[in-house]
């Protein structure tokens, strides 16, 4: 269990750089009520990454498990192998893009979509949904750990959640320092502006290693 969840927290916090959430959440942190309009975007892509998750777990995913009622450890293994050789390979696709990637400008909300912040959320996070690759990867993995049905849906929250902790961690800075959170956030837009894909790349990397890792020592173990 504790080998699922770490792989649900890396993979999670890593995809959660993703600069199509991310801009939006900071250009929507200008203005008026600016905390109310954040938190509102993270529910909306909170919400459809949960249920499109928990549709994935609890349909496709529990035909596929009944083909195989009894996944053995190694195939566990195996697909975190494959999860994190994934994630580096990510890792280096964004890196060799980095020059490209960093000069394409984030997402500028308009005040038209600041007033539907939460559709807007709904809106980005459904067209994301379908190539979201490390999501993908990750409910691969929960429901190859074949895992009772609750743990799988709380592991598709908590991965939900991980996602939009940058947002939420935008809406702690407007509410904790009103007055210094714009200069604030100036400089982490600027700095993302800038930096995200090299921070994006570095972040995959370590997260795939680590899942990497974690596959290739059960695999030792279950030999021994």
């Amino acid at each position: 269990m504790l080998r699922l969840i770490v792989i649900v927290l890396s993979v999670g916090l890593a995809d959660s750089l993703d600069p199509t959430t991310v801009g939006p959440g900071l250009y929507l942190a200008l203005g008026a009520h600016p905390a109310r309009r954040v938190f509102r975007f993270a529910a909306g892509v909170f919400l459809v990454m949960a249920a499109g998750g928990l549709v994935v777990v609890l349909g496709p995913g529990q035909l596929l498990l009944s083909l195989v009622p009894h996944p053995s450890h190694r195939l566990e293994h195996w697909l975190e192998v494959g999860v994190g050789i994934a994630l580096m390979l990510g890792a280096s696709v964004v890196w060799g893009l980095r020059r490209r990637l960093s000069q394409r400008e984030l997402f500028r909300a308009t005040p038209s979509r600041q007033r539907s912040s939460l559709w807007l959320g709904v809106g980005v996070m459904t067209v994301n949904l379908p190539v979201a690759l490390p999501y993908f990867a990750a409910l691969a993995a929960i429901i190859a750990s074949g895992r009772p049905l609750v743990t799988q849906a709380g592991c598709v929250m908590l991965y939900s959640l991980c996602f939009v902790a940058p947002l939420l961690g935008i809406v702690a800075v407007l509410e904790l320092l009103p007055h210094q959170a714009d200069a604030r956030l100036d400089r982490v837009r600027e700095l993302i502006e800038r930096h995200w894909a090299q921070v994006l790349a570095a972040v995959l990397m370590v997260a795939g290693g680590l899942v990497t890792a974690l596959g290739v020592v059960g695999l030792a173990a279950s030999r021994g």
